[in-house]
Order: C-alpha cells, then sequence, then structure tokens
C-alpha cells in the first residue's frame, strides 16, 4: 500500500504569512510509517507554497490507497476543503484525519463523511494498526484511538498514551523539505524541532489536551542526545528548537539534557518556542542554558491581571515571571511572552492590565492573541452553557476566523476584546525604542525576513488587511 501524509497550506491567500517550523508530528508518523514497511510520501504544502489544484496533481502522481492529513486549529478550514477534493477526483481513496482539531471535531467530520478515520489522539501505534487492517480488509475495532462508523453508529476505542516515547523511531526528516523553506524566528538556516517529553498537568481551560493528555512522559536523556546526534550527522542541523509542552516541569531533568548538550559541545543554537514556565526557572538554570547555546526563551503568562490567570487555570504568579524575567534578560537571551485578550473573565480594565503588564516587562517580543473557545476545551463548553459563540457551531466545527472575537460572555464584548487586541499591538510595538531593539537583535538574515514579516504582518492585523 501507498500512503500519502499531508500538511495543508494554512497561508494559502495570505498577503503575508504565519510563520511555522517543519511539522513534528508528521515527521514522527512518516517515521513509523515508514518503519513498518510501507511506501510512504509526505506532502507539506504549506512549506512548498502549493494551492490545491497542484496539491491535487502531486496527490495523482503518488496514487496513494491511503491519506492522512494533520489537522490544527488554523488547518482545520483548508483540510476540509481538501477532503472534499479527494473526495470528487480520487474517490478509491481511504482518507484519515488526524491532530488536535480532528481528536476534538472526529464526531462532525465523520457524519460528514470527510473522512473515512480519524485518529483521536496520538497517532504512531493507532495509525499503523489502521494500515495493517485496511490492508487486510479488516475493520480496525477494539484498536485504540481510532475512531470510524460502523453501520451508521461512531466507534471509538478511547486513544492510549504511548508510555514507552523511546521506542518511537526519530522523526523522517528526510522525507518533508528543506528547514530552509519554512518561515520561523530562527538565526542559521538548518533548523529542526525536538520534542523531549508529552503531556502537560496544567489546567489551562483554553488548552486542550486531547493529543498528548494531562500525564507527562519522559523520553531518556539518551534517547534526547542521540536525537541532537543524528540530526547533525544526518542534516547538519545547526539549530533546535525544543517544543515540550512542559520542559522545564522536572528541573533536574531538564538541567541534565542541557549538561549533557554542553558535554557533546554540539555547536548549535537553541529556542525554546514553548513549553517553559516562568516558576520552574533558576538561575543556574538559565545560566547553563545561555551557555549550551539558547538565545530564546517563551514563556506563556495568557494576562497581567493575577486574579484572570488564577481563574483560568494557568496556576502561574505573576511575581515569579517578573523574577525569570530579570534573570533572562541578565543573561541576554531573548525573551517572548504569549498573552490572550478575551479570556471570558476579562474586563477592559483586566486587558488593560495585560498590556501593561507587557509594558512593565518590556521582552523583546509580546505576542498577543484572541481567546478562541476550541472544542475540547473547557473554555468550550462554558461559553455553549454561559455565553455565545459569534459564529455557528457549524461553523466552529469547520475552522475558525482567528482575525476576530469568536465568543461573547458575561460582560466581555466583541468590540472591547478588538479594541484591546489592537491597542495591545500598537501600544508595545509603535515604539521607536521598541522598533529598534528588535532591529539591533538581528544577527543573521532568516531572523531578518522574519522581523520583517512579522513587523509587515502586525501593522495589517491592525487595520484588518490580512485575511
Amino acid at each position: 500500500m501507498k500512503v500519502a501524509l499531508i500538511f495543508p497550506n494554512i497561508n494559502l491567500g495570505k498577503i503575508l504569512k504565519i510563520s511555522s517550523h517543519p511539522p513534528l508530528g508528521l515527521a514522527y508518523l512518516a517515521s513509523v510509517v515508514e518503519k513498518a514497511g510501507y511506501d510512504v510520501a509526505v506532502i507539506d504544502a504549506n512549506a512548498l507554497n502549493l494551492n490545491y489544484s497542484q496539491l491535487m496533481v502531486k496527490l495523482k502522481k503518488i496514487n496513494p490507497n491511503i491519506i492522512g492529513i494533520t489537522t490544527n486549529i488554523l488547518s482545520a478550514s483548508p483540510s476540509l476543503i481538501l477532503c472534499r477534493l479527494i473526495r470528487q477526483q480520487i474517490p478509491s481513496v481511504k482518507l484519515v484525519l488526524g491532530g488536535p482539531w480532528a481528536s476534538a471535531a472526529y464526531k462532525m467530520a465523520l457524519e460528514k463523511k470527510f473522512c473515512d478515520f480519524v485518529i483521536v489522539g496520538e497517532g504512531e501505534v493507532a495509525f499503523v494498526e489502521l494500515l495493517k487492517h485496511l490492508e487486510k480488509g479488516a475493520i480496525p475495532s477494539k484498536i485504540p484511538g481510532i475512531a470510524y462508523v460502523d453501520h451508521s453508529v461512531i466507534q471509538l476505542e478511547p486513544p492510549c498514551p504511548i508510555e514507552n516515547l523511546d521506542a518511537i523511531p526519530f522523526p523522517a526528516w528526510h522525507l518533508l523539505p528543506s528547514p530552509k523553506k519554512y518561515l520561523f524566528h530562527n538565526r542559521r538556516k538548518i533548523f529542526y524541532p525536538v520534542m523531549t517529553s508529552r503531556g502537560c498537568p496544567y489546567h489551562c481551560n483554553h488548552c486542550t489536551k486531547l493529543v498528548h493528555g494531562n500525564r507527562v512522559r519522559f523520553r531518556s536523556i539518551e534517547s534526547v542526545i542521540a536525537e541532537i546526534q543524528y540530526l547533525k550527522d544526518k542534516f547538519s542541523v545547526e539549530e533546535i528548537s525544543i517544543i515540550d509542552d512542559n520542559f522545564t516541569l522536572n528541573a533536574k531533568r531538564a538541567e541534565k539534557i542541557i549538561d549533557a548538550i554542553i558535554k557533546k559541545n554540539f555547536n548549535i543554537l537553541i529556542q525554546f518556542s514553548n513549553g517553559v514556565r516562568a516558576d520552574t526557572l533558576t538561575p543556574n538554570l538559565i545560566r547553563k542554558l545561555k551557555r549550551a547555546g539558547t538565545y530564546i526563551i517563551a514563556i506563556g503568562v495568557e494576562s497581567g491581571n493575577q486574579s484572570i490567570v488564577d481563574r483560568i487555570g494557568k496556576g502561574l504568579d505573576l511575581n515569579a515571571v517578573r523574577h525569570a524575567a530579570q534573570l533572562i534578560k541578565k543573561e541576554k537571551i531573548i525573551l517572548y511572552f504569549f498573552f490572550m485578550i478575551g479570556h471570558p473573565f476579562d474586563t477592559l480594565e483586566t486587558m488593560n492590565d495585560t498590556i501593561k503588564f507587557a509594558l512593565e516587562i518590556d521582552p523583546e517580543y509580546s505576542y498577543f492573541f484572541k481567546a478562541i473557545a476550541f472544542p475540547g476545551t473547557d473554555l468550550f463548553n462554558l461559553i455553549r452553557s454561559k455565553g455565545k459563540f459569534l459564529m455557528s457551531l457549524h461553523d466552529i466545527e469547520r475552522g475558525y476566523n482567528t482575525g476576530s472575537a469568536n465568543f461573547e460572555i458575561y460582560d466581555l464584548k466583541a468590540k472591547d476584546v478588538e479594541k484591546m487586541f489592537k491597542d495591545a499591538y500598537r501600544r508595545f510595538y509603535l515604539r521607536p525604542q521598541k522598533i529598534l531593539s528588535l532591529l539591533i537583535n538581528i544577527r543573521s538574515f532568516t531572523e531578518l525576513k522574519y522581523t520583517l514579516n512579522f513587523g509587515i504582518l502586525t501593522i495589517l492585523n491592525l487595520f484588518n488587511l490580512n485575511r
């Protein structure tokens, strides 16, 4: 059997591009399919900037028996459009959806016949088991994590998280485009994401745990170091981005990984674009991160108002954020903050507190997002019971318009969210000293491309032009 795995083009029709790194989940899936002995091809339509017609030409040339499409909040809509096209033009193929969005909306995807199967949760074991059953012409019953329709009834055996992460082969990057094809905030051209653990024990109401779950599972330190060595030997990697849900949850383990990287003298740059909590950072760990090559640390703050942080389930003391920021800046590491505007308990005052907190700490980058009630989250259930969506539930299931507020609840109004979102970007970035500091930090052409794209994109978003 031939298998094609697809990452849809999330930038189709956009004036400027949404940044993204090589898709780790798809690369992992490709590696286990290849190891199982199947003929597998990967098409990253986003990296290759393919429109639907170009993508269909590639698919027909591959002539697969099974097509797997990964879905997230940004790719849900193009994924479903692609499903319709495949149904029309290659009707004999079996269609499989996976990823966080499909895991949340699997019932809708199956009821409306967008696909034949949905992989709910982690996909490496379930997808290979599905292939084996399809090869035999058997129904994949009783296999954890596979949703399908049997006699008009949706069947799903609850997913089972993978316990031994070391057993998963390294990502099949040889099947994906060169990392040079991706727009990301990297300083060196050859960069790849690395995940050393899966799962997060915290309970933020806007976050779905449908893929990796609440229980944290760790790869061995030996496996992590072996993967970095593999990336050096096979792909001449120059930079890695560690994208765990929570890399520093176990501070001692995190320090041992960094110690091993220092000892191996990999001569790479490291960034943490995700998965670092401010309350887990110590002066010693930050010094070691710097020594190992770390130049970016991103922290999810979510709100600059302590009451809001507490009510959304973040469990983070904002004073710990202040302290961590001081330590990071002392080591001259670029600091990112992530904030959300329009939490269900937000008011004009609390949203203004978020902007003031960003200005107080003044990280190099503050990313402000409008809160979105994603299916499978506590926030989604709260809005459905106590508030109102500003689009129909049908539209929400098909995808999202991330350019506008998608719900109202209590005293929170969409117009206030829109206003404060624009105020946040205007007040934080449209300062001469901020613009100058961003330009001063540029160290490479790839970083210059990202910074210019980000700057222009910010201006376009302020005027609602990049839709």
